[in-house]
C-alpha cells in the first residue's frame, strides 16, 4: 500500500472522529436522528431538558430580611426592571428595585417568599424574557409563575402582573409565539389570585415588539421606554401613606 494511500486513510479515520466527537459534544447533524433512532430501538423516553434558570438571582432578596427592609414598593423582576432608575422616578414612594439581571420565573418563585415577607404594600411583577429567549415553554414556567403570584399575594400586599414585554430583533418568529401564549395566560393567573392585570404591551409595543425608540436591542429599554412604563404606573404608586388606588386601567 502506498504512503499517499495511508496518508489518505489516516485522514478519513481523524475525520471521522472530529465529526463524532463534534456531534455527541455540539449536537450538530446527524444528532438528533440518531438520539431518535436510539430511543426508538431502546424505547427510552426523550430525555428530559432541563429548566434554564439564573442561580445567582436566588440569593438576592435574603439581604432584606438580614436589613429588615420595610419598603412600600416593590419592583419585581429580571434585567428590564433592574436597569429602571425608580426611586428617581418615585422619590416619595419608598420604592425598592428587586431587578436581577438573567433572573427568570423559576427564580421569581424562588425569591417570592422573602419579597413577600418585607411587608410592602404594592408589588409590580415583570418577568418571562429570559425564559423566552432560553426556551422554557409556556406549559413548563406558567405553573411556576402561578405558585409565585399566590405567595406574593399571601403577605398581603396588592400585586401588579405585567406582560413580558414585547420582543423585537432579539427574538425569532418561534420564540414571539411563545411570548404571545405566556402573556396570554398572566391575566387569568392575577385574577385566580385577587391581583391586577397591567397591559404594558398596549402602549409600548406595537405590532407585538416594543416601539423602536423604547428599546435599544429589542429587549431593554432605553430612557424613553421608562418614561413610558413610569407614566403607565404614575396613577397607581403614590407618596408613601398616601391611599393606594385598588384597580388599574390595562389600556
Amino acid at each position: 500500500m502506498s504512503r499517499i494511500r495511508l496518508a489518505l486513510i489516516a485522514l478519513l479515520v481523524l475525520a471521522a472522529f472530529l465529526w463524532g466527537t463534534a456531534v455527541g459534544f455540539y449536537q450538530v447533524f446527524p444528532y438528533e436522528a440518531l438520539r431518535t433512532l436510539k430511543n426508538g430501538v431502546e424505547r427510552d423516553e426523550p430525555e428530559k431538558r432541563a429548566l434554564f434558570t439564573n442561580p445567582d438571582a436566588y440569593t438576592v432578596a435574603d439581604a432584606d430580611l438580614i436589613l429588615d427592609t420595610r419598603p412600600q414598593v416593590v419592583m419585581l423582576g429580571d434585567s428590564v426592571t433592574a436597569g429602571g432608575r425608580w426611586q428617581e422616578m418615585f422619590p416619595d414612594a419608598g420604592i425598592v428595585n428587586r431587578g436581577v439581571g438573567g433572573d427568570t420565573v423559576s427564580g421569581l418563585l424562588r425569591r417570592a417568599p422573602r419579597v413577600a415577607q418585607m411587608g410592602a404594600k404594592q408589588i409590580f411583577v415583570l418577568v418571562g424574557i429570559n425564559d423566552i429567549v432560553s426556551g422554557n415553554r409556556p406549559d413548563e414556567i406558567l405553573p411556576l409563575y402561578d405558585k409565585a403570584i399566590a405567595i406574593l399575594r399571601s403577605g398581603g400586599a396588592l400585586v401588579y402582573v405585567q406582560p413580558s414585554l414585547g420582543c423585537g430583533v432579539r427574538c425569532d418568529d418561534e420564540q414571539r409565539g411563545r411570548q404571545q401564549a405566556f402573556n396570554a395566560a398572566l391575566p387569568g393567573i392575577a385574577a385566580r389570585h385577587g391581583a391586577i392585570w397591567l397591559d404594558l404591551n398596549r402602549s409600548m409595543a406595537a405590532g407585538g415588539r416594543l416601539k423602536p425608540d423604547y428599546t435599544w436591542d429589542g429587549m431593554h429599554l432605553t430612557g424613553a421606554g421608562y418614561a413610558a412604563w413610569r407614566d403607565a404606573l404614575r396613577p397607581l404608586i403614590r407618596p408613601a401613606g398616601d391611599a393606594i388606588p385598588l384597580t388599574a386601567d390595562p389600556r
